[in-house]
């Protein structure tokens, strides 16, 4: 029974963890695009660098008006379909709230954001874990 009890606790742990993780890729990338649009300097390169190195976390950007400015990690058929699109920001912002991202000159822009495909699956393979470790104990 106690082992049951620890597996289920360091499994929520680690998917907190994972979580926060995955929160902190999305506030850096919102970080850097707030930089790369407010910045003198000449080199962009570790801002460019922190928006494509996101190559997990479903991430969809939009203006105060909810247009599309931009998304990674988005399947297409949805960013082509403005009802698709209208419905995943909705889903996300259930999920995680938005990090206002302020670019000097420009309108402010919603950062909006869902778990990774790895996190969902990784999740989904633990939860089945638990479960059969679960009914073989009872």
């Amino acid at each position: 029974m106690q082992n049951r009890a620890e597996l289920v606790n360091y499994t929520e742990k680690l998917f907190n963890r994972l979580r926060d993780e995955e929160a902190k890729k999305v506030q850096l990338l919102a970080e850097a695009m707030q930089r790369l649009g407010s910045s003198d300097e000449t080199d962009f390169s570790f801002y460019l660098r922190v928006v494509s190195d996101n190559t997990t976390v479903p991430v969809i950007i939009t203006d105060s008006e909810g247009q599309l400015r931009f998304d990674r990690n988005v399947d297409t058929l949805i960013t082509k379909h403005p009802e698709r699109l209208e419905q995943e920001v909705k889903d996300m912002a259930a999920l995680h709230d938005p990090i206002e991202i302020g670019i000097q000159g420009v309108e402010k822009q919603l950062p909006y954001y869902k778990n990774s495909k790895v996190f969902n699956e990784l999740q989904e393979v633990m939860d089945g874990i638990i479960r059969s470790f679960i009914s073989k104990r009872l």
